[in-house]
Formats: structure tokens, C-alpha cells, sequence
């Protein structure tokens, strides 16, 4: 538990932190080699069709900058990934007489898109903490600000569905998983927002454990149990 309902004050500032000029420096490392890890992020075959537009070069670029170099940015560096590594488990039992082939791509595809949305709720969480520090070094937001923060940690609730599509999996089956993510973000929003909500110290005595353990299976068991 953190907040009382009662308090409302942002905790971080609003402003972004990056001017244009230290945005292009950023651009130019970039193109000297990857800032992170984007085998499942888009790439320039993809964005005709994701935006729906037949032109988008100029939009390719801010689109990179604002949205997947912060994202890079986050997911390369080192954390425990505990939900990757229940999916590769996972598979390897599923297939274990069996060599590298299409299921082990899904298999990455799958534990890619369940980090997304790990990723993507510990930007949204630590805006709402004013947490300054992630894995070692500053939160999104304190680096990019709070709008490029916030809407990269949104947006990565809804670009796993998208590699999910990819598993080519059967309309029933593709159907039972979209139903299973939605049912974990669902969970998840409803435990984080427990956690907002009270703080433990204000609770009954009696009450603390029901609260407790509801949070904690929904913030961080829902994800969990998807993996």
C-alpha cells in the first residue's frame, strides 16, 4: 500500500527533461548501434501498415525518438526477467525432444511480449511513486519526462497483442490468449489500484491481510500466472 486516496499532489514534475538538440545527439548513437534489445519492436517494413499510411519517414523518425528509444533504452538493462524465463521453462518442457524450430520463435515472441508489459508497468509505476531510479540508473520519466514516459509505458500494454498475432496461432486458440492478456491487465490495473488507493498503516487490523494479499495477487500475480 502507498498513497491514501486522499493525496493527489504529483509527486514528479511534468516537464520534459530532454531538449531537441540532446534528442538528435541521441539519435545519431542510436544509429551507431543498438541501444537495446528490438527483435520484437517495429521496424521500418512495419510502419506503412501499423500507422495506415503510405508515407511515413519523417514520422518513422519522432516516432523512433519519443517512443521506442526510451523503450530501448528501459528493456536493455540487466533485471531478473522472472516471466521470461516461466515462458522459456515453459517450452522447454513442451519441447523438450525436440530442436530449435517455429516453436521456439514463438516461444520468443511470447516471453517478448510478456516483458513488454512488465516493462511497460514499471514506467507507469514508478511515474505514479515518483520512483527516480529503475535497475540502476534514472526512471524513464525523470530522464525523458513525464509525457514520453507515460505514453511509452501505455503503449506497451497494447504492442504485445501485436506479437501475440504473430504466434499464428489457430482463431481459437489466438482468441483464448488475447482473452487471457486482457483478463491479466485487467487484474493488474485493479491491484495497482489497491495499492494506490490505502495506505497499509490505515487499515483495521483485521482487514490487512484480505488487502494485502489481494494486492499482490493481482499487481504482480496476474502477470505471473499469464507467463
Amino acid at each position: 500500500m502507498k498513497n491514501s486516496t486522499l493525496n493527489v499532489t504529483p509527486s514528479v514534475p511534468v516537464p520534459m527533461i530532454m531538449d531537441a538538440e540532446r534528442w538528435t545527439d541521441d539519435i545519431e548513437r542510436e544509429r551507431s548501434g543498438p541501444v537495446g534489445d528490438s527483435r520484437h519492436l517495429p521496424g521500418p517494413e512495419e510502419w506503412p501498415e501499423l500507422l495506415g499510411v503510405k508515407q511515413c519517414a519523417a514520422v518513422e523518425s519522432i516516432l523512433r525518438r519519443s517512443l521506442l528509444k526510451p523503450i530501448k533504452e528501459l528493456t536493455a538493462r540487466r533485471g531478473k526477467r522472472i516471466r521470461a524465463q516461466l515462458v522459456m521453462f515453459s517450452n522447454r518442457l513442451l519441447q523438450a525432444d525436440q530442436p530449435y524450430s517455429a516453436a521456439a520463435q514463438r516461444c520468443q515472441l511470447a516471453l517478448d511480449a510478456v516483458e513488454f508489459i512488465h516493462a511497460g508497468s514499471l514506467i507507469v509505476d514508478d511515474i505514479e511513486d515518483g520512483s527516480s531510479m529503475r535497475r540502476g540508473r534514472p526512471a524513464l520519466h525523470v530522464r525523458y519526462g513525464m509525457p514520453v514516459a507515460l505514453n511509452a509505458g501505455n503503449w506497451l500494454y497494447f504492442w504485445p497483442f501485436q506479437l501475440l498475432k504473430e504466434l499464428a496461432l489457430p482463431n481459437d486458440r489466438l482468441l483464448w490468449v488475447y482473452e487471457s492478456c486482457h483478463r491479466t491487465l485487467l487484474r493488474a490495473h485493479f491491484g495497482q489500484a489497491i495499492d494506490l488507493g490505502v495506505k497499509v498503516d490505515t487499515l483495521p487490523q483485521a482487514q490487512v491481510e484480505e488487502v494485502c494479499i489481494t494486492s499482490m495477487r493481482l499487481k504482480t500475480g496476474a502477470l505471473m500466472g499469464f507467463a
